[in-house]
């Protein structure tokens, strides 16, 4: 919105009187030539806005220099105006260029309001957000803005129900683009000044940190968009039939609104839960615990299991002594040499100890099943892991015997010897 009344008008007459001696509203200091024909920008001068003491022929309102649709605002600080007469064309017409030096003179008002729908208890959206019951604040109202540069330091606040106006000058400000407009563009060609080619200014109100107290804030803050050049063209008829054609360069204000609002969100907090407790491995080692320690005597069986401790001496005494006794065992019982030297446990004398232990057992074992067993037992005794018949050398015999006295893996003979009535067979089952 443009200021009006005497200190507006007093306002742009200072401006002017300032401008109307610099070279910038002299012809022929600022021209450019662009990438192609279309873009040749010469023999500026400066529009004069038409206020009092000021009017005359060639004399420009204030509000033929601003626009406000489209949800923008777009304040001229350049401007190419062509006139085609009846029967004439656009490449016979002569355009002229002007810079508008009182832009910094616009003031513009800010209002702003946010409407949301209220979340449930537990932090989701309503079922229905058109009857829901709503969130809403008002700068006009309840909102407190806090103005801030591009530093994100703060300028001014603005307390409820009071207008937000920021002029020109001050938007550029907070933008960072302070004396900006009369200096080289860099983004551009051959880096024009930047009142030829406009920039684009995004205001945006932040509601991030606003809450449902009867005070929310917001904050607005203004930054500069990458957009090189900003266009803006207004055609219109003029009395004596001829069109005329005004191309605008300049500020483009644009508004954005962002923000979020804090809710309690009954799943979020059993997502979180779920999460720290799945990285904190706390259900495996909750486990660990009552199964070490809250178990009674089954916890020192998986105490044993899952805490293994290890003592060299204490192994290497196990071994020596294991390996003493399968030695000593095997020398008692072998009863035949080989000329190779060494011996072996004939399957004769399997057969006679096996019989000596087992003749207590007449009534589960005849004499045959004992010789059976005992040749079975001493077959098994030579046979590997890989299930092959070893050969008869004395050291691979001792090997099979050390093997089979030192495994780990327990019977007992009933379980072996157990009859099934049904087939009258008998089967062998490790305990």
């Amino acid at each position: 919105m443009p200021v009006d009344g005497s200190t507006g008008e007093d306002s742009l007459r200072r401006l002017w009187h300032r401008w109307e001696a610099k070279p910038l509203c002299t012809p022929g200091a600022h021209n450019y030539f662009g990438q192609n024909q279309h873009e040749r920008w010469t023999n500026h001068t400066c529009v004069r806005p038409c206020v009092s003491r000021l009017k005359g022929s060639g004399c420009w309102q204030p509000s033929e220099v601003y626009d406000g649709t489209d949800g923008q605002l777009f304040v001229a600080t350049h401007l190419r105006e062509t006139v085609v007469s009846q029967g004439g064309t656009w490449q016979t017409a002569t355009p002229r260029n002007f810079f508008v030096p009182f832009a910094e003179a616009f003031t513009v008002g800010v209002t702003y309001q946010y409407n949301v729908p209220k979340p449930t208890w537990y932090g989701v959206a309503p079922y229905n957000v058109f009857s829901a019951e709503r969130i809403s604040a008002s700068s006009d109202q309840n909102i407190r803005t806090v103005i801030v540069d591009n530093d994100g330091e703060e300028l001014r606040t603005v307390q409820p129900g009071s207008e937000i106006l920021l002029t020109v000058k001050d938007i550029l400000k907070m933008a960072g683009q302070e004396g900006k407009l009369d200096r080289p563009n860099d983004l551009a060609f051959d880096n024009p000044i930047t009142r030829l080619t406009g920039m684009e200014l995004v205001l945006l109100v932040d509601c991030t940190s606003a809450d449902d107290g009867p005070n929310p804030v917001c904050h607005l803050s203004v930054r500069r968009s990458s957009t090189v050049w900003t266009r803006h063209q207004r055609g219109d008829f003029l009395p004596d039939g001829s069109l005329r054609r005004r191309e605008f360069n300049g500020l483009r204000l644009r508004f954005e609104a962002t923000g979020r609002h804090r809710r309690f969100s009954l799943e979020k907090l059993a997502n979180t839960v779920a999460t720290l407790v799945v990285l904190s491995r706390f259900p495996r080692s909750l486990v660990m615990f009552v199964c070490i320690y809250m178990l009674g005597h089954l916890s020192a069986v998986y105490s044993q299991v899952l805490v293994q401790t290890f003592n060299l001496q204490e192994f290497m005494g196990g071994l020596s002594l294991r390996l003493l006794v399968a030695n000593t065992a095997f020398l008692e019982l072998m009863d035949t040499s080989l000329t190779e030297g060494g011996g072996v446990i004939s399957s004769c004398r399997m057969r006679e100890m096996l019989g000596a232990i087992l003749k207590k057992r007449g009534k589960v074992l005849d004499e045959k099943e004992v010789s059976v067993f005992a040749s079975y037992c001493f077959r098994s005794a030579l046979l590997e892991g890989t299930g092959k018949q070893i050969s008869s050398a004395a050291q691979e015999v001792h090997k099979a015997f050390s093997k089979s006295t030192t495994l780990a893996r327990r019977f007992s003979f009933d379980s072996i010897t157990n009859s099934d009535s049904s087939t009258n067979t008998r089967a062998m089952t490790p305990i």
